[in-house]
């Protein structure tokens, strides 16, 4: 909270409580962390109380959908914006998730379609700033492949934050296609024999899974490679699972793969906002991934389109709420 503003008065208990100190603490006008807050240096300077009117310590700054938890003023970012910084007080530091867009399902045609990988994902719990403006993207997922489609699925957007960027997820194989798309993390897999998604390393992510003749790879998640086919259960591999951040305020999971898609059982959505594989013998459908999560969309099946991966997610957050 910033202190009063002129011509309302300020006390030195005020100034304590700014500073991060018991109100009834005793200080100086001279002490450094005053002379920093009111933005007088020198300790032969001239300070007075006038110096500290509307002063913070405090990150001042504006941009996204501005939320306040546990102290900490939240800038949460689901389309691309700018986060402008007014001031930054000596050594004060943000933490930021950049989530980017996740990978579409794999399609089908007299198959199945494998899962989308998860967005790349990248965290700092402690990371310097300065003053000014800077460019946010949020990628949007990547589209599943259409019903009847051996099409694979598309690549999500990236999405970044200053100079900090996080690679779209890859999308999900198809039949006739071996492997997974390169992405954050990689789509799963789908052909009928050992073949692996691939993950470019676009921040955390990992590959997908392995196709069979009768299930199709998961895809590749923030915190675990996506699930193999398990041609014996005729099940699609499962979605990579994600990883899990309180910086919202509450703790969440970001960036799980899509599930491959089955004959029997549909692989599952890896925790962190993926999507459930489609199951073909009964004809359940895939879904996608979920919004602001950066998740990657289910693989299909011939009668159901291979889903969409979610979109991603920037969040800032710093002390001073």
């Amino acid at each position: 909270m910033a202190l009063p503003v002129s011509p309302n008065a300020i006390s030195l208990n005020q100034v304590n409580t700014e500073l991060g100190l018991t109100a009834t603490a005793t200080i100086s006008m001279n002490d450094a962390a005053v002379r920093t807050l009111a933005g007088v240096g020198g300790s032969g300077t001239t300070i007075s109380m006038s110096n500290l009117h509307g002063k913070s310590n405090s990150i001042s700054a504006t941009g996204g959908t501005v939320t306040t938890s546990g102290g900490y003023k939240i800038h949460t970012f689901t389309s691309s914006g700018t986060f402008s910084v007014s001031s930054v007080p000596s050594g004060a530091t943000i933490r930021y998730l950049v989530v980017a867009g996740g990978g579409g399902g794999g399609g089908a045609s007299g198959f199945f379609g494998a899962g989308g990988g998860a967005g790349g994902l990248r965290y700092s719990g402690s990371y310097s700033i300065s003053a000014g403006s800077y460019a946010v993207t949020v990628g949007g997922g990547g589209g599943g492949a259409a019903r009847g489609d051996g099409g694979s699925g598309a690549t999500g957007s990236g999405s970044s934050f200053a100079s900090i960027s996080s690679s779209s997820g890859g999308g999900g194989g198809a039949f006739g296609n071996n492997g997974g798309g390169d992405g954050g993390s990689g789509g799963g897999a789908a052909q009928s024999f050992a073949s692996i998604g691939y993950a470019n390393g676009g921040g955390s992510g990992n590959n997908g899974g392995e196709g069979s003749p009768w299930g199709r790879g998961g895809g590749g998640g923030a915190g675990a490679v996506g699930g193999n086919a398990v041609d014996g259960n005729l099940q699609g591999g499962a979605g990579g699972s994600g990883l899990s951040y309180d910086i919202s305020g509450t703790s969440t999971a970001y960036a799980g793969g899509g599930g491959g898609a089955g004959y029997n059982v549909g692989g599952a959505a890896g925790s962190g906002g993926g999507g459930t594989g489609g199951i073909g013998g009964s004809d359940v459908g895939a879904t996608a991934g979920q919004s602001g999560r950066g998740g990657g969309g289910g693989g299909g099946t011939n009668s159901n389109s291979g889903q969409n991966g979610g979109s991603g997610v920037v969040i800032i957050s710093y002390l001073g709420a």
